[in-house]
């Protein structure tokens, strides 16, 4: 669990100085969430403006390998993004326990700019995405600044990865 939580704090890091977070969810044996953007999000500033995140995980219990290393499977997520003081502009979610999409999916949402009506309650479908795919979108696409040199190195994709 300490290394799944470093590897977030590490990717995070390219984008802001916060810090995540772990806490036990209820009463569930070994179930944790893992939080960045405490108490509600976290500011950046990019070349389009400035913006604000959360990155929210629910996490399982830490299982050991075949190497006698430990992975933490993801159980659910969400990635948002916000105008700074404004509506969300979107929103990666995977909530498998709640509500009618059960899959990986994406909201557009009203910072986005004007959209039909149809956008606001899609859940249009995508595969799993990482924290580190999600940062890597908002330094590529939304200008967020870098607070790392070795950004890119850090957000690269694994080897045999996405």
């Amino acid at each position: 669990m300490r290394a799944h939580v470093g590897r977030l704090q590490r990717i995070v890091s390219c984008i802001s100085q916060g810090h995540v977070v772990q806490a036990r969810v209820g009463s569930a044996p070994a179930v944790y969430a893992v939080a960045f953007g405490r108490p509600g999000t976290v500011a950046l500033s990019g070349s389009s403006g400035r913006y604000s995140t959360t990155v929210r995980q629910r996490l399982g219990p830490p299982i050991a390998s075949a190497l006698g290393r430990h992975r933490v499977d993801v159980l659910a997520y969400s990635y948002v993004l916000r105008d700074f003081e404004g509506p969300e502009i979107l929103a990666y979610h995977w909530h498998p326990e709640v509500g009618r999409s059960t899959e990986p999916h994406l909201h557009i949402s009203a910072g986005a700019g004007q959209l039909r009506s149809e956008f606001y309650r899609a859940h249009l479908p995508t595969g799993e995405v990482s924290v580190r795919q999600f940062v890597r979108l908002l330094i590529e696409a939304f200008g967020v600044r870098p607070l790392r040199t070795d950004w890119e190195t850090l957000l690269a994709p694994p080897s045999g990865d996405d």
